[in-house]
């Protein structure tokens, strides 16, 4: 099991690395052209933010936040916002749901991303089921 952590300032220079690597991954992203000084800004509010996360370890990260539902606000609802992990990915997802649970989150929202890993099947060994799909394209 690896050793899983909150990321701060030291780790910044490995997180952008990943960041940036998460970016190059992502099939509409990866032609963009990476805005290094913003990607860092985002990083930082994410340490400093008591609502928000970023856990990680030697191989991976993974940031979210949790933020009331907008339906129903005395309901919060942690989101994730990217995950990235060139191994024991699992590991951060144990880690981002104890965290949400931690901070009274009723429900967790996950991420899939189309046309890369096929992530469908772990989540819903793990509880989750679909409810939305986001479309987009470059304009």
């Amino acid at each position: 099991m690896p050793d899983i952590r909150e990321a701060g300032y030291d780790d910044l220079p490995t997180l952008l690395a990943w960041g940036e690597a998460f970016l190059s991954f992502h099939p509409l992203m990866a032609d963009l052209p990476k805005d290094m000084a913003s990607i860092e800004a985002a990083l930082r509010n994410l340490i400093d933010n008591p609502d928000a996360c970023l856990l990680m370890h030697n191989h991976g990260m993974i940031g979210g936040v949790v933020v009331p539902i907008w339906a129903c606000p005395s309901q919060r609802i942690a989101s994730e916002l990217f995950w990235w992990a060139e191994e024991d990915g699992v590991a951060l997802l144990d880690a981002f749901e104890a965290w949400a649970g931690e901070q009274g989150a009723e429900m967790i929202q996950m991420l899939k991303i189309h046309g890369v890993r096929d992530v469908a099947p772990l989540y819903q060994r793990r509880g989750y089921a679909p409810m939305e799909s986001v479309y987009m394209r470059a304009v």
